[in-house]
């Protein structure tokens, strides 16, 4: 592979740790208008965030060889991707957090090629029960939902 080649696979890797690092800055210049209590979940994201950024980014550098990121990824599918979780975001505070997240659970498996009609369903139910659970219920972070 030629020299040129690898630095462009270099700074290709380098972008994600980055992007994770500057969002884990922001995150955490942004809770600081918080109360303390309200700032202590997503500090604790922040600082993770931050902590595996800085990891990943040594681990890029440190390597010899890059191999190329994008090199079999369909960019139309990551972008549809990107389109659904956005409208979810959109969706959240309208509809509720329960269905919103069983329907882009649904899209996403879809989306990715997986149509397994019978499965599908459960596993979007078994998904969006675990992440309500862990949310809702382990760390009583109030989401927005309909019913509940």
């Amino acid at each position: 592979m030629s020299n040129e080649k690898m630095n462009k696979n270099k700074i290709i890797a380098l972008c994600a740790p980055v992007a994770f690092l500057l969002f884990g800055i922001w995150i955490r210049i942004d809770t600081m208008s918080m109360t303390a209590r309200d700032a202590q979940f997503p500090n604790l994201v922040a600082y993770a965030t931050i902590l595996f950024a800085i990891v990943d980014f040594v681990s890029v550098l440190r390597k010899k060889e890059q191999k190329s990121v994008c090199g079999d990824a369909n960019l139309l599918k990551v972008l549809e991707c990107l389109i659904a979780m956005c409208i979810y975001v959109f969706l959240l505070k309208k509809i509720g957090f329960i269905l919103d997240t069983l329907l882009l659970t649904s899209y996403t498996m879809f989306a990715l090629g997986y149509r397994n009609w019978k499965l599908l369903p459960v596993a979007s139910v078994v998904i969006t029960a675990a992440v309500f659970g862990v949310f809702y219920g382990l760390l009583n972070v109030p989401l927005p939902t309909l019913f509940l």
